[in-house]
């Protein structure tokens, strides 16, 4: 609809570069409109590179190696959570703590797409509301209820097609953006989505 030129830019960043901050992907509606199949869509591009996660930070930190996180049914709605990930999608280094080894650093590459069927799928802070599409850390989408009758085989259709999608519209796209990066890869379109998340929360 209205994003698809957004989203196919932030598809054809998240497949041709590393360590180019994206912004972090809000996806909510009702259950059923396909906001996992699109991150697994997404996920799929590089499998050993995704990972599963809370959306908070513990003492092992084994998804910072990771390109992709993605928050299912996001249970933490405070302060914290919203400070970890302006850290994630922010510094250019994070600390790696798995167990049993020595803490180390990497160079950071995450990206992160959190799902919700909440109207208010993450706090932040009411009074930092972007207003720079060039400097806008959220975008903000709320997926509409489909039509007619679902396809049980859409998401393995998805995968099959994958490929050639990278190698030829996400290329063109990839080809037709500015190099000269915003401070997240892209501009993000402020969304009524977005407005509607920092005017109900309440800091």
């Amino acid at each position: 609809g209205l994003y698809t030129n957004f989203i196919k830019q932030y598809l054809a960043m998240y497949a041709y570069t590393n360590y180019i901050h994206l912004p972090t992907l809000i996806l909510y509606g009702a259950r059923g409109t396909s906001k996992s199949t699109f991150a697994n869509m997404v996920a799929d591009m590089y499998p050993s590179l995704y990972m599963d996660w809370t959306g908070s930070v513990n003492s092992f930190t084994p998804e910072a190696e990771k390109k992709l996180l993605i928050v299912e049914e996001n249970i933490c709605e405070d302060k914290s959570q919203y400070k970890t990930l302006k850290k994630y999608t922010g510094q250019p280094y994070l600390w790696v703590n798995k167990k049993y080894q020595v803490e180390y650093q990497v160079r950071n590459n995450i990206n992160v797409i959190l799902l919700s069927n909440e109207n208010i799928p993450l706090y932040v802070e009411k009074n930092e509301l972007p207003t720079d599409e060039m400097n806008n850390q959220f975008f903000v989408y709320e997926f509409p209820c489909l039509n007619g009758t679902n396809d049980a085989h859409f998401q393995e259709k998805l995968r099959e097609r994958l490929g050639h999608y990278i190698r030829t519209e996400l290329r063109s796209v990839f080809e037709g953006i500015d190099k000269n990066y915003t401070r997240y890869g892209i501009s993000v379109p402020i969304t009524v989505y977005e407005k509607l998340l920092f005017k109900n929360n309440v800091t």
